[in-house]
Formats: structure tokens, C-alpha cells, sequence
């Protein structure tokens, strides 16, 4: 039988009886019991609700509440007050159990000694510690130290629509480059030639984005954004009010109007701000849009959905009238990192720390395709574009059945292991099995990490596009061309940081 069950329900009554119990010298079982329920919440709190939750409710389990550990899931009860041995919680928690809880991690025998003791002793539920959030409080982005000249990773980078200019966060500073391509005539290289430094913020530039006209770009750090105008040197606006994390992403919707602001706290939550661009203000705000880190946004290119992904391992669709979530995916074993809509909008796909890209249907909301490279490390960016060269061939096919069956989808991905892929052909089979997959090139590789990239393509069909940019972790700057070749590469420039400092 538990001890007390009938009273050791809640912090506050266990304070309270903590209290008498050291009156009555009952001190050390009652005062202990309360330990070790928070004790108990604590470590639910930390490998339990990323699971099971409401978003996503794995097994069917969720533990956000004593009424709903005790009515389990799809399996049994995983909570028997006083009867450990009889707690679905507990099976999982064995080394060999299938499933396995939590599924990549393995609790230490005094944490399982202390479930059990929880559980015997009448499984009492302490909903402040729950829910209270382990962070500390972060600093104003005015108040941060200034970055070391040395420390200039390329964590972000947008290329301009016209795809004329290049911006890069390097460090804390913004630098922008003229992507200059070759000339034949003039005997020159495709190359960037440094075009001007926006010292932008004190902390590692995180997010940038241009505006689809061009005008604007926006940056983003920690607790801050700033808004710049194409051709000056001076933010337009700088928001840092209500802002509680870094800004890991940022996109403009089509129309110029309106920026999302993805403010993101690790291991807590993140926000989405809807900004309004003419007046600089917060719309609205959607408070823990994700439970972790938002990593990428993709706005559909029918202008009515945007997708999310983040570190809680779950992608979002959200509704652009409405700032609803209309759909919620799920398939990554790890954090996703990255998402590109297909240009017609009817696919999307992801990528992230289990190293496969999956392709989702938007209408079914089904999984469509895995597939990835092996050894690759995390992908950390996707783009997907129609392939100008399978779009000639479609075009010039006469046979209409032949022309249907030409694939012309083509996804840029970039991992750590510093080596750039495409992914076409995407196929998909039904029957008594089912195959998915697509034809994967690999470009020539880099013995850095690569963190972002951006896709350069033709809108006449004449130059040698799409070109591949890309950024490292150690601040370098890579060009592929159209073949896979690699035909600029620029390390870090210490002298840029070194002009800027003390101007932010």
C-alpha cells in the first residue's frame, strides 16, 4: 500500500504536512516523500514531456497530468499508485525494453530507484515543478560583450532576388558581397567581391532574409532584429522589445509586408512573432508555436501556408490568413533542421539530425519519401528548385507520355560533413512494395562544417546556373557551379571584424 495516499496529493498540502510532521517527529518520511516527488516531476519534466505532450503524444501517453499518467495510453496504465511493478512507466525504462523510454538515452539506476519509490509511495503530483522551466534569465542584447575578432562563423546567408548581392552573417557583423560571374571576354572568375559591412549585432547574426522586391533585408540575433534598406549602411529599425531568445529565423511573406520572427529559447520553447514591416510593430505573437528551438521556415509558394521545424522533432504547417497550426508532422528521430516547399507547393521536405530527407504530401499530410546520403552528417539546409535542364528536356519531348514522365524536381542539401548534394529523379512506387528514393550527386567537398546555404538560378535559362553558396562554422565562404565544381571558396577576414568593433 502507498504510504498516504489519501493525502499526498499536492506541493502545497505536502508543505503543509511537512510542517506537522516535524511537530509530530514524522518529519523525516513525510519531508521526504515531498523531495522525492519533485525530485520525480523534475526528471518527467526533462525526459518525459518532450514525448509526451499534447502536440505529440507519443503511444498515445501523456504525462502532463497525474489523471492522464494513470489513464495511459495505447498499452496500459503507466501509472499504478503503490504498485511499481505494475506502471507501464516503469517497463520502459529497462535496458532491454521495447519500446525503449526515452528512446535514445538510458536513465541511471538511482533514477529508476527513485521512480519506483515515487510510485510506491502513492505517485503524488506536483504540477509547479512540471511546468516550471529550467533557463536562466538571458541577457539584453545591449548588455552582451562584444564578440572576438576571431570567432566569424557564417551561421546564416540570403541571396538577393536579383541574385546580385549576397549577405552573410560573419560573427556579429552583416557583410554584403557583388556575386560577379564569369566573363569570358574580360577574362574573369566567378567570384564575391566585398561590397559593405553592416555592423549589425553584438551577438552572432543568426537569421537574415531579403524582402521578395529586394528593398529590405532583415537581420536577426539575440533578442534583436534589425531592418536595413538595400544600399545603406544604417538599420531602418531595431526591435528588441518582447523578444526572450535568439531570432534563429527569419522570412518575409510575399507580398512585403509582414516578417516572421522565429524567438527561440533551447530546451524551452519558441515563440513566432508576425511583425508588421511598415510600422516596425509586433501584430501578434504565437507563444510556443514549438517546445524547442524553431530551425527553418519554408512559406508555400501558393502564398497561403509557411512550415516550420524544430529541435522538439515535429514540423508544423500554419495557415497565413488565420496564424493557425493546421497540421502537425512527425517522423525525424532527431532535431529537423531544415525545410524547402517544392515549387509547386504540393510537397515538403525536411531534413535534420537523423541524416535522411523526407518528403511530405501537403493535402494527405502523408510521408511520401526517405532517402539521404549515409555518413553525412546532419543536413543543415535544403533548397528545391525545378531543374532547368530536365525543364528543356520536358519541353522539347514531343511524345506527350514520355514528357509527363520527365522528373524536373531537383533539392540542394548541405550537411556537416562539408559536402553538397542533389537529390532528382524522385521516385515513388506502389505495390506489393513500396520503394521511394531519388538519384543523389555529391559535389566536391570541404573539410568544414557547413551551416547554411543559398541557391543562385537563372530566370532566362541562358546562364550556367543554379549555383550553390554556402557558409561554414569556421566562416568560410564556398561557390559550386551547376556541375558540382567548386569555383570560389574565401576564408574568414579578421580585418572585418576588427573595423567594425565598437560601432554596434
Amino acid at each position: 500500500m502507498p504510504l498516504y495516499p489519501f493525502i499526498i496529493t499536492t506541493p502545497k498540502t505536502a508543505a503543509w504536512l511537512c510542517l506537522l510532521a516535524f511537530l509530530l517527529g514524522l518529519a523525516p518520511t513525510l519531508c521526504a516523500i515531498e523531495k522525492n516527488t519533485q525530485l520525480a516531476m523534475e526528471l518527467m519534466r526533462d525526459e518525459c514531456l518532450r514525448c509526451h505532450k499534447k502536440e505529440k503524444k507519443k503511444g498515445g501517453l501523456l504525462l502532463t497530468s497525474r489523471q492522464a499518467a494513470l489513464d495511459g495510453g495505447d498499452t496500459a496504465p503507466a501509472v499504478v499508485p503503490g504498485k511499481a511493478a505494475d506502471s507501464f512507466l516503469l517497463e520502459g525504462l529497462e535496458a532491454d525494453a521495447d519500446p525503449h523510454m526515452p528512446p535514445k538515452k538510458q536513465l541511471s539506476k538511482k533514477e529508476i530507484q527513485m521512480l519506483t519509490l515515487w510510485i510506491n509511495q502513492g505517485a503524488a503530483w506536483d504540477a509547479k515543478t512540471l511546468a516550471k522551466i529550467k533557463a536562466p534569465p538571458a541577457p539584453n542584447a545591449k548588455d552582451l560583450a562584444v564578440l572576438p575578432s576571431s570567432y566569424r562563423p557564417v551561421l546564416t546567408m540570403a541571396l538577393s532576388p536579383d541574385a546580385k548581392t549576397l549577405a552573410t552573417g560573419q560573427g556579429g557583423d552583416v557583410v554584403l558581397f557583388d556575386f560577379l560571374q564569369a566573363d569570358a571576354k574580360q577574362k574573369t572568375k566567378i567570384r564575391l567581391q566585398s561590397k559593405s559591412v553592416l555592423p549589425a549585432h553584438k551577438d552572432a547574426v543568426q537569421s537574415l532574409v531579403w524582402s521578395p522586391d529586394g528593398q529590405l533585408l532583415a537581420s536577426g540575433a539575440h533578442r534583436e532584429i534589425r531592418i536595413w534598406k538595400s544600399g545603406q549602411d544604417k538599420a531602418l529599425f531595431t526591435l528588441n522589445d518582447k523578444l526572450n531568445g535568439r531570432i534563429t529565423f527569419l522570412a518575409i511573406t510575399h507580398d512585403n509586408k509582414t516578417l516572421l520572427a522565429a524567438d527561440s529559447t533551447p530546451s524551452v520553447n519558441a515563440d513566432l512573432h508576425i511583425i508588421d514591416l511598415a510600422s516596425s510593430k509586433i501584430l501578434r505573437t504565437i507563444k510556443d508555436a514549438h517546445s524547442d528551438t524553431i530551425f527553418s521556415i519554408s512559406l508555400s509558394p501558393d502564398k497561403k501556408h509557411f512550415a516550420t521545424v524544430s529541435a522538439d522533432k515535429l514540423i508544423k504547417i500554419w495557415d497565413l490568413s488565420t496564424w493557425k497550426s493546421v497540421a502537425t508532422l512527425e517522423g525525424h528521430t532527431g532535431f529537423v533542421l531544415a525545410c524547402t516547399y517544392s515549387p509547386g507547393g504540393d510537397r515538403l521536405a525536411t531534413g535534420g539530425d537523423d541524416e535522411v530527407i523526407k518528403v511530405w504530401d501537403i493535402k494527405s499530410k502523408k510521408q511520401l519519401q526517405t532517402f539521404g546520403a549515409k555518413l553525412a552528417g546532419p543536413i543543415t539546409g535544403l533548397r528545391w528548385i525545378s531543374d532547368p535542364e530536365k525543364i528543356k528536356k520536358k519541353a522539347a519531348e514531343k511524345n506527350k507520355a514520355k514528357a509527363a514522365k520527365i522528373n524536373t524536381d531537383k533539392i540542394f542539401a548541405i550537411s556537416q560533413d562539408g559536402r553538397p548534394r542533389t537529390y532528382g529523379d524522385l521516385v515513388l512506387h506502389d505495390g506489393a512494395q513500396r520503394s521511394t528514393g531519388a538519384r543523389e550527386k555529391a559535389y566536391a567537398a570541404q573539410k568544414e562544417s557547413l551551416a547554411t546555404l543559398a541557391i543562385a538560378t537563372s530566370k532566362d535559362g541562358k546562364a550556367p546556373f543554379p549555383f550553390l553558396f554556402a557558409g561554414s562554422d569556421s566562416g568560410s565562404l564556398f561557390i559550386w557551379d551547376a556541375v558540382g565544381k567548386l569555383v570560389f571558396q574565401q576564408h574568414p577576414d579578421i580585418q572585418v571584424a576588427n573595423s567594425t568593433a565598437g560601432k554596434k
